[in-house]
């Protein structure tokens, strides 16, 4: 366990972290993309494959005298469904490699989590890696998260590679624990154990066990040189009863922005996110901050719930770039009322992109996944905006 007292502070600010490091953060990112390269490939591959299959139909079917409309229009839609997920993948890789300045937020590692596990589902499935992620509540570090992300990435991937030793039964457990003043992220697996010899090494700067072309060196070594620029540390330990634990350890924010408040009649949310663990973590985050969310992993069924209940607060994830997203937050606009509150998330970097867009439709906001503390706070003012709103209403409807 770090101790919190005994190292001297380091900056936060990009402009005084060691130009070396700088450096050596930037070539491992570059670094990982290259390692990454081949099962990006493949992932790529698919929907490629999946898009040229349905335009080479559309082709036909345009040389009908009376070519079948609908039919051609949903082949079209899968044709945006596969731009958009080769669009995910290489938006990810460009901000991982990005070489940019720290931007310092509280977010919920859970989140960073699940996006660089996001990026891995390829790796993991192509060895049949089962993955437990253990969450029971938001964690919130102040980070930058992009940065942090990496750290995981390099972690699972060294992980993966390990556990391609085993013959079977590959596990990869994420889990969050609390040590004193500090948060800590743990990633296990149950790959072999790593020799005491090797132990000693295994964070020096172009120390490596893998075959030339595998690996730099500099993963873990940049990893914890990150670690000491967030004022936290990053340790190990592997043996043969427990198997092998990374711990990413970061100071607790001395302000926790999803401590459980009280709230009398806060209007009630719906959530609606494909992605379980994620509607699991914001879920709960607004569950400790007072509301009544219901969750629902369909949008049909999620925004017919919230009409039939008349549900004013909406939070949905969409896929930047999809027309289908813009023309589904209208029609939710015109079947909410002018007055409702709709949240749009995403976890693709582009969604920036499709802001202006989105909100246009009518969305109240957009944000990219984590959702940071500091747009939490403006979400809770329209919320409690909206909830003042909603007991108004209950009022006349009692008198």
């Amino acid at each position: 366990m770090p101790a919190k007292n005994k190292r001297p502070k380091i900056s936060v600010l990009h402009e005084e972290i060691p130009e070396h490091v700088q450096e050596l953060m930037h070539l491992t990112r570059l670094a990982e993309m290259g390692r990454l390269s081949a099962s990006v490939a493949h992932e790529i591959n698919n929907p490629l494959m999946v898009a040229q299959g349905f335009a080479e139909n559309i082709e036909l079917m345009l040389d009908k005298e009376h070519f079948p409309r609908e039919e051609i229009r949903v082949q079209v839609l899968e044709i945006i469904k596969a731009c958009q997920r080769m669009s995910r993948i290489i938006n990810k890789m460009n901000r991982m490699s990005r070489n940019q300045k720290l931007r310092l937020h509280i977010v919920d590692v859970a989140e960073v989590a699940l996006n660089a596990v996001d990026f891995l589902k390829v790796q993991l499935a192509e060895i049949d890696v089962q993955l437990e992620f253990e969450f029971d509540r938001p964690v919130p570090i102040k980070c930058d998260a992009v940065q942090i992300e990496q750290i995981i990435l390099n972690i699972m991937s060294n992980a993966i590679y390990a556990l391609e030793q085993n013959a079977h039964d590959r596990r990869i457990k994420i889990s969050f624990r609390e040590a004193g003043d500090w948060e800590q992220l743990v990633i296990w697996n149950n790959g072999p154990v790593i020799p005491k010899p090797i132990q000693k090494n295994l964070m020096t700067p172009f120390f490596t066990t893998k075959n030339e072309g595998q690996g730099t060196g500099l993963g873990l070594a940049v990893s914890k040189a990150i670690m000491q620029v967030h004022e936290g540390d990053l340790s190990f330990n592997s043996n043969e009863e427990k198997g092998t634990e990374f711990v990413l350890s970061f100071p607790r924010p001395a302000h926790n922005p999803w401590e459980a408040v009280e709230r009398q009649n806060a209007s009630p949310i719906v959530l609606i996110d494909r992605q379980p663990n994620y509607r699991m973590t914001l879920q709960e985050k607004f569950r400790l901050l007072g509301f009544n969310v219901s969750s629902f992993s369909d949008y049909t069924e999620g925004v017919a719930w919230a009409i039939q209940n008349g549900v004013k607060s909406i939070f949905i994830d969409v896929i930047p770039g999809h027309s289908e997203s813009v023309k589904f937050v209208r029609q939710l606009r015109h079947e909410l009322g002018p007055t409702a509150l709709i949240f749009t998330m995403s976890n693709y970097p582009s969604a920036r992109d499709m802001k202006n867009d989105l909100k246009g439709a009518g969305a109240t906001d957009c944000f990219e996944k984590p959702v940071h503390a500091d747009n939490f706070v403006y979400i809770l003012k329209l919320l409690d905006s909206a909830t003042e709103d909603f007991n108004d209403a209950l009022k006349k409807l009692a008198a």
